[in-house]
């Protein structure tokens, strides 16, 4: 994550996007940087979740949570707007991504406060 915030030019040297005639996609490729390390972040803090309802015997919810947000909020959106060639920024699967985390990350913490995951073994 601290890559993609503070050593954006490096990564885009290495690839040689800072030329001229890239400008446009130099600016592009750090408001997906920033995006990433704000997706990276939040996929973090949603694995540790899953991982404590995976370890207290829930398997069900969390996966069935995170496919239906992942294909409604992430692929279904975007395949719609790249088939009707609508999709004009490279930008905005990744902000889909960003909504994704934050729907899935709110069903799955409000599983975690209700304690309905957690099964004795005792």
């Amino acid at each position: 994550m601290i890559p993609l915030i503070f050593f954006q030019e490096g990564i885009l040297n290495s690839f040689d996007l800072l030329r001229e005639s890239n400008v446009n996609i130099g600016k592009e490729v750090k408001i997906v940087f920033c995006l990433l390390a704000v997706i990276v972040f939040f996929d973090s803090i949603l694995a540790i979740i899953l991982g404590v309802l995976t370890s207290g015997g829930d398997t069900k919810y969390p996966f069935i949570v995170d496919q239906v947000c992942q294909w409604g909020f992430v692929l279904v959106p975007t395949f719609f707007l790249f088939y009707t060639k609508q999709l004009t920024s490279a930008t905005v699967p990744y902000y889909f991504m960003l909504l994704w985390l934050t729907v899935t990350l709110f069903f799955v913490y409000r599983r975690y406060k209700s304690l309905e995951w957690y099964h004795s073994l005792i």
